[in-house]
């Protein structure tokens, strides 16, 4: 390595002796050396040559060494700036001292000069992972954000044609300004505004998913009963489900508990788990919607179906955004494998949890767990929901 690429290191210390001898060994070991003989002298130094590491000892006249590093880490500009203290004290309370004030290393006198490089080396060579570390994940974190705002500017703007395109062939398909002719173009139309509200629904899926990754969903969260949740997330499933003549079985009690949460969110989570119970379970067969109850004032909503159920090794990858099962499991189904990464979401968002049991040729049951702070069930439910 040339002089000038290598490593500067400022030594600190009051005994002149003590950093002649320092810079002997650190020059014979390659590295380039500069000096201060107190705290002042050495924030100087710091400040204005910027040193790869600094060797600091701890007892000096006016602040010692412990001070200076705890200025040092105050500073943005220095809070990582690798500093090894260096001091006669050898007691477990300097050492400890030396942690507090985030020292990079600390090592005793007398220095035990053929180690020292060696030393030296060990804490750039920790610190230059940990700035490789930290840059690539504010790096991560950059492309991270471009790319859910690129998510959510391209929802924003295919939702414009998209409605666009579903009202006029909602127009055609209805023949509101009369007769189209020929049914073919009846036909097609309908297919071009069920595509359509097809692919206005996964655009309506990103943006949610782009919502809850910025944390900009916000939940709108009032007192409503769990056979009203239910019902209003059957009316949206139950024209799919008849498509493939698949019955929904209720099996929520008249009485059911209220709870505290956004209900549109929480029907949202129920569609997204029926939905895929519709979409993997055999035509003419059934799924379960109920509720059990857990102890006396908490419970969970269950969706059930007799699907080919999933096999443990990829319940993982269904947990995941745009993923989907491989193989025959899959069949022909749509989707962007958004559905029930939202619904955990969703569930997470009121401290909720989906818990999978399922397993291959015994079909799938998901439950939504709500926390005990959810449910109205006494005086004290608004105490417990602000703690």
């Amino acid at each position: 390595m040339s002089p000038e690429l290598a490593p500067l290191v400022l030594i600190v210390d009051d005994e002149p002796t003590q950093r002649l001898l320092t810079r002997n060994y650190l020059e014979r070991s390659g590295f380039r050396v500069c000096e201060a003989e107190d705290a002042d002298s050495a924030d100087r130094v710091v400040r204005e040559q910027v040193p790869a590491a600094v060797l600091l000892d701890v007892v000096m006249p006016g602040r010692d060494g412990f001070a200076l590093c705890a200025q040092w880490r105050a500073d943005p500009n220095f809070r990582t700036l690798p500093v090894i203290l260096v001091t006669g004290l050898d007691d477990t309370a300097a050492v400890e001292r030396a942690f507090a004030v985030q020292a990079s290393d600390f090592i005793t006198k007398p220095v035990l000069w053929a180690l020292l490089p060696h030393r030296l080396r060990f804490v750039l060579r920790s610190h230059r992972m940990q700035e490789e570390l930290r840059t690539a994940v504010i790096e991560a974190g950059v492309a991270s954000r471009a790319k859910t705002a690129f998510l959510a500017n391209m929802s924003h703007e295919l939702r414009t044609p998209l409605n666009a395109i579903i009202g006029f062939s909602e127009i055609m398909r209805d023949e509101v300004f009369g007769p189209v002719g020929n049914k073919r173009y009846r036909d097609y139309a309908t297919d071009i505004h069920d595509s359509g509200a097809h692919l206005l629904g996964i655009v309506n899926d990103i943006l949610d998913l782009v919502k809850v990754e910025t944390g900009a969903l916000t939940l709108v969260e009032s007192e409503v009963s769990i056979s009203a949740i239910v019902e209003r997330a059957l009316r949206l499933v139950e024209s799919t489900a008849k498509k493939r003549s698949i019955a929904i079985v209720q099996k929520i009690p008249a009485d059911s508990p209220m709870v505290f949460v956004d209900e549109r969110r929480v029907a949202q989570i129920l569609v997204n788990l029926m939905v895929n119970a519709v979409k993997f379970s055999p035509e003419g067969s059934s799924i379960e919607v109920r509720y059990d109850a857990i102890g006396n004032d908490a419970g969970a909503l269950v969706v059930s179906d007799n699907g080919p159920g999933i096999p443990k090794s990829e319940l993982h990858r269904v947990m995941q955004p745009f993923q989907q099962l491989d193989g025959s499991l899959a069949r022909s189904h749509d989707g962007a494998g958004l559905g029930i990464p939202i619904a955990m979401a969703l569930a997470r968002l009121h401290g909720a949890e989906l818990i999978y049991d399922t397993d291959v040729g015994r079909g799938t049951t998901v439950r939504l767990e709500l926390p005990r702070e959810r449910f109205i069930s006494g005086p004290d439910t608004a105490l417990r929901r602000a703690g």
